[in-house]
């Protein structure tokens, strides 16, 4: 048997490329949108690790996973074209939130429903509604039936539904982008964890308006998550608590992240549920959300909210003037000086080389005499044989 001994030089170079490939992995999963549920566990408990492969795949805490790719280019947007705000009361001041204790209250039923009915007279075009689960969506769908409310959203826009099948989705999503395409407008009932949250763009006119109704927690009594929970809290000493709230957060960060896809793009975020406004539970979303939601904006009834919308919307519908940002750099001037001293360096470089090979072909020119060898000097060569 061949036994191959490795030294310290090579065990370094082994470890090396294992963290290359771990961190392609991760920079893989975070260029396609999807983190696993383990690497944000290891970026949680970095430091509970005594392992430098994990000190290096994973980012410092308190820094978003991002920190791993750096920027292609330095940017800085020079326009702010979206609103996220937190609802947490009705115009009547009812808290409202999908915890179960009251989340088939008729005054939480009302109050969401009147929050879809408002937005979807002052929206264009398309509205996406987020749930936490298919049955609480149903339930609440059959209540709004009852109250009439579903009547008063079509007479502005059509409703469109998720359901678990994947053809019906499909066919309810061409439907919904032909309504928000030839000016019907549309709303679109989804689900957290569904298709729609986890892998369709609603980019300009297909979301300018995204409604997270709820935190979308997952169904606790199942036998796959219960063991989870235990292998954490065994493995990990992590909360059930803990988990749960980090992961219903995060996706319903994903949810509302699917409107806005580019730098032109612009809509509403709206998050309808009281227990968003708490500091712990906005600490967990992604720090290009948090950052953009005030104390004023994060306790907000309706009427207040659709006052701020009402005004967005005006100015939105102003265009961005003399200071639209499409076609125009996001560089700083710094940025744009450092880049003119670049070109102007490299200009300098190619004009060097090309000055040197012209007095390279001088220096030609004078040691065979002007014009080189003429046909006639050529001949009067005596070459001799080979």
């Amino acid at each position: 048997t061949h036994v191959q001994v490795l030294g310290p030089r090579h065990r370094d170079q082994a470890r090396v490329r294992a963290v290359q490939q771990r961190r392609d992995h991760v920079r893989d999963d975070l260029a396609t949108g999807h983190v696993s549920q383990d690497a944000a566990i290891h970026a949680r408990r970095t430091r509970d690790i005594p392992h430098d492969t994990h000190a290096q795949r994973v980012p410092p805490l308190g820094k978003p996973p991002f920190s791993l790719i750096p920027p292609l280019f330095p940017t800085r947007p020079v326009l702010t074209v979206d609103v996220r705000q937190v609802i947490t009361r009705g115009s009547d001041q009812v808290a409202i939130s999908s915890r179960f204790e009251v989340r088939n209250d008729p005054a939480v039923v009302r109050n969401f429903g009147t929050i879809l009915v408002e937005y979807s007279k002052i929206v264009p075009d398309g509205v996406v509604a987020f749930f936490p689960s298919y049955l609480y969506m149903e339930s609440i769908v059959a209540a709004w039936n009852d109250m009439g409310i579903l009547n008063e959203v079509w007479k502005h826009k059509l409703i469109f539904v998720e359901t678990p099948d994947a053809n019906e989705t499909s066919i309810a999503l061409e439907n919904y982008r032909r309504a928000c395409d030839n000016g019907r407008g549309a709303v679109l009932l989804s689900v957290a964890r569904g298709k729609v949250s986890e892998g369709i763009d609603f980019d300009h006119n297909y979301g300018r308006a995204v409604i997270m109704f709820g935190v979308p927690y997952q169904y606790t009594e199942s036998r796959i998550l219960k063991a989870r929970l235990e292998y954490l809290r065994d493995a990990y000493r992590i909360r059930e608590s803990e988990f749960l709230g980090f992961d219903a957060i995060r996706n319903a960060a994903q949810c509302v992240g699917r409107a806005l896809r580019g730098k032109t793009d612009w809509g509403l975020m709206v998050f309808a549920d009281k227990r968003f406004a708490r500091a712990d539970k906005r600490a967990k979303l992604p720090r290009w959300i948090n950052q953009y939601i005030t104390e004023t904006a994060a306790n907000l009834s309706t009427d207040m909210a659709l006052s701020l919308s009402k005004l967005f919307m005006r100015t939105i519908a102003q265009g961005a003037g003399d200071n639209a940002t499409t076609g125009v750099s996001l560089w700083t001037l710094e940025d744009v000086e450092k880049a003119q001293a670049a070109q102007r360096e490299a200009a300098a470089v190619a004009a060097m080389e090309v000055q040197v090979q012209e007095e390279g072909e001088e220096e030609e020119e004078e040691e065979y005499g002007e014009g080189g060898f003429t046909d006639g000097m050529l001949n009067d060569l005596d070459l001799g044989s080979p």
